[in-house]
């Protein structure tokens, strides 16, 4: 009996250890593999600033919110008479609810950067382009945020490694992180968007209402599509009933309504609700087809296969895998889909559907590393080094991408460039006409000089009081030697044209030509202050 006893403990005992190893394994991999997915998390972040100092500058599709950023940075929200929609409204009003948010997180920053003067460069005009590049870096941040919400959902029904591994993906591409920082109303909605659909995942049909809604009523009217698919799919599952679909985004529908209004009253100074003005343009009145049209399947042919580059191909073995996939994307091709009818297409107006589809290519991506055919021995060798192809063939179409971004905003370089060309002269007034050209490529306010040397004006109309003689310096498109022959070129700046395949390494280069030109009084330089009339 004592035999027994002591061979049973002894089994016990093994039992235990074992056991105990077991756990300990088991607790290092779900740690490394946690840190794998903040990992990805963090790269994702550092590639989305990287983008931000890249391309400092912006296009005209995201001067509405990033004028506004500037005004409620440095104006407040009392000083209305300075913000700069009032003498430049846009075609259609659009929503401050985003800018205050970015700003609001932006202030400590750029309040201790005036306090300290630690981007002031000696001999250099002084502006506030360091606050634009924090305003974009804030953005920038919060949308990694709300994905990796949507990256843990992930990760808690389909696997760590999965939600890494489209982590990852992301991460080396091009569009998805470029546009994180952009300050569209499309980015300001993937934020809300991002943790509806991680609530999605989750389950939480209650949250992913409150946050899919006022996405729709503040930011972008056409994610009701989106909502909708969504709904339909809760609604096919049994994961949500019709009476709490509809109970709940009435609520949420109102509140939201009536916050956007409120808010975005005060500062345009009327009642208004801009998403409503944005519905009725594009869709009563169905002038958004003025911005240009595409084929009804542009967004399936050209801009997913666009924005994911070779990750698409990783896309239909997530697919096939794992059933789970197929009813996550089906919703958000579903909106894709319906969103085709309308006439005028950008890749920006579909950026929620990319990290779904991200999802299914990270699932994708580790089946096939997993896979473990029974013969040939080389197969699997040959699958990952495949798997492996994909991230550096992304990678590589992401570094042509951001070449030619970076040659894509010359009026913000002719801005800072013209700065820097009167940096030792005596002028203490110079005047400068800013026209349509550099006003689309990257001229906003924070490039401005805030030393009061200089003066800008984007008057679009010429008149008695305002016309070319007024002007010290005029920065035009390149055709504007041709408009004003009485004036001497004081420099130009190239812009992107196109892409150029050579016969050497490496096979291809960017061409430009001048965009942008810097126009003086005949016979001027630097050094030379102009008396105008």
């Amino acid at each position: 009996c004592s035999n027994s006893l002591s061979t049973g403990e002894g089994l016990n005992m093994a039992s235990a250890a074992t056991s105990h190893r077991a756990s300990a394994v088991q607790t290092r991999q779900s740690t490394s593999t946690s840190l794998l997915l903040h990992l990805s998390s963090v790269v994702l972040a550092l590639v989305a600033i990287l983008h931000v100092f890249l391309c400092p500058f912006t296009k005209v599709e995201e001067s509405f919110s990033l004028q506004a950023s500037h005004d409620l940075l440095f104006h407040g929200v009392f000083s209305l008479e300075e913000y700069d929609h009032h003498l430049f409204p846009g075609v259609v009003p659009r929503s401050f609810i985003g800018p205050a948010v970015v700003s609001a997180f932006s202030t400590p920053v750029v309040a201790l950067s005036n306090a300290t003067g630690i981007f002031n460069e000696a001999g250099q005009e002084p502006t506030r382009h360091y606050a634009q590049l924090v305003v974009r870096s804030t953005l920038a941040l919060l949308v990694v945020y709300a994905l990796n919400d949507f990256q843990r959902s992930a990760a808690a029904m389909f696997g760590t490694p999965e939600a890494a591994a489209a982590g990852f993906l992301t991460a080396v591409q091009f569009h998805l992180p470029f546009y994180m920082s952009r300050t569209l109303p499309n980015t300001f909605a993937l934020v809300l968007v991002l943790f509806g659909m991680s609530a999605w995942l989750r389950g939480n049909m209650q949250t992913m209402i409150w946050t899919l809604v006022p996405a729709v009523v503040i930011f972008r009217s056409e994610l009701v599509l989106l909502l909708g698919a969504i709904c339909l799919s809760c609604l096919v599952y049994k994961r949500l009933t019709f009476v709490q679909m509809i109970k709940t985004g009435f609520l949420v529908g109102l509140l939201s309504l009536a916050g956007t209004i409120l808010f975005d009253s005060w500062f345009w100074q009327r009642w208004l609700w801009p998403e409503g003005v944005v519905l009725y343009y594009n869709t009563v009145l169905n002038k958004s087809k003025n911005w240009g049209v595409l084929p009804f399947w542009w967004y399936f042919y050209s801009a997913i296969p666009k924005a994911l580059s070779a990750s698409l191909l990783l896309v239909p073995a997530g697919l096939v895998f794992d059933s789970r996939i197929r009813a996550l994307v089906a919703p958000p091709m579903l909106f894709v889909l319906i969103y085709s009818f309308l006439p005028h297409k950008e890749l920006r107006f579909i950026l929620y559907v990319f990290p779904v589809l991200n999802l299914a290519a990270g699932v994708g991506c580790m089946r096939l590393w997993r896979w473990k055919p029974k013969s040939p021995s080389f197969a699997r060798q040959f699958v990952q080094l495949a798997v492996m192809g994909v991230f550096v063939a992304t990678a590589a179409t992401t570094i042509l991408y951001t070449t030619a971004s970076y040659h894509n905003y010359p009026g913000g370089e002719a801005l800072a460039k013209l700065h820097a060309f009167y940096a030792d002269s005596p002028c203490q007034a110079i005047s400068v006409h800013i026209a349509v050209p550099p006003a689309q490529t990257g001229v906003s306010l924070f490039g401005q000089s805030t030393s009061g040397r200089f003066t800008y004006s984007k008057a679009e109309e010429w008149s008695d009081d305002v016309s070319p003689t007024t002007f010290d310096v005029m920065l035009t498109g390149p055709n504007g030697a041709e408009s004003y022959p009485d004036r001497s070129e004081l420099f130009s700046v190239d812009g992107f044209d196109g892409i150029s395949v050579a016969k050497q390494w490496p096979f291809i280069s960017m061409r430009t030509s001048p965009h942008i030109m810097a126009l003086g009084k005949s016979g001027a330089g630097p050094l030379f202050c102009h008396q105008t009339s």
